[in-house]
């Protein structure tokens, strides 16, 4: 049961939501009301940071998704980036993601060397890489983990990509930039 301090709560929280919802171009879909309607019901009746913090994680990846949908997701070169940023972490094989993209393995290759001046793998390690140095900066966690995370299967390899794209070892990254 709500007080009305709580639903108070509820009601600001849905306007501001569906308002920048709105003002970001996606205004929220109806299969969107009840799900985002439960979450607000509980956090409306809390103060606990963590939970506003999660509800607004979660309706951000909401948007990006609604935002996705609605996007130019067409064009090949975004369905490859989004295919890959969804993907970073497993393992992508060339026939899937060329299967995916509705291309053969040839076409695929040229498509991406045009597209992005580099090979496929050198693509999809770069993203890797990205997404490594992020996690580099952003937690404590062992070296070794954060290459798994990235979708690299042994620790040298994921080490040698690393040194290759950003001229330094993981270790030394964090280090440098801790320092800074």
């Amino acid at each position: 049961m709500c007080d009305s301090n709580g639903l108070d709560n509820e009601n600001r929280l849905f306007q501001a939501l569906t308002q920048f919802m709105t003002l970001m171009g996606s205004p929220p879909s109806l299969s969107f009301l009840p799900e985002i309607r439960k979450e607000m019901t509980c956090i409306a009746h809390q103060t606990d940071f963590d939970a506003v913090i999660a509800f607004l994680t979660k309706s951000s990846e909401y948007l990006y998704k609604e935002r996705l949908s609605q996007s130019q997701c067409n064009l090949p070169i975004e369905k490859l980036r989004n295919y890959v940023r969804e993907n970073y972490s497993k393992e992508i094989s060339l026939p899937d993601v060329a299967s995916y993209m509705n291309m053969s393995k040839t076409t695929f290759h040229r498509f991406v060397k045009k597209e992005t001046g580099m090979t496929w793998v050198n693509y999809l390690n770069n993203v890797r890489i990205g997404y490594a140095a992020q996690m580099l900066l952003l937690s404590d966690d062992p070296i070794v983990n954060i290459g798994y995370d990235c979708g690299f299967n042994t620790s040298n390899y994921f080490i040698e990509v690393f040194k290759k794209v950003k001229g330094m070892t993981p270790g030394e990254y964090r280090e440098s930039k801790k320092r800074k």
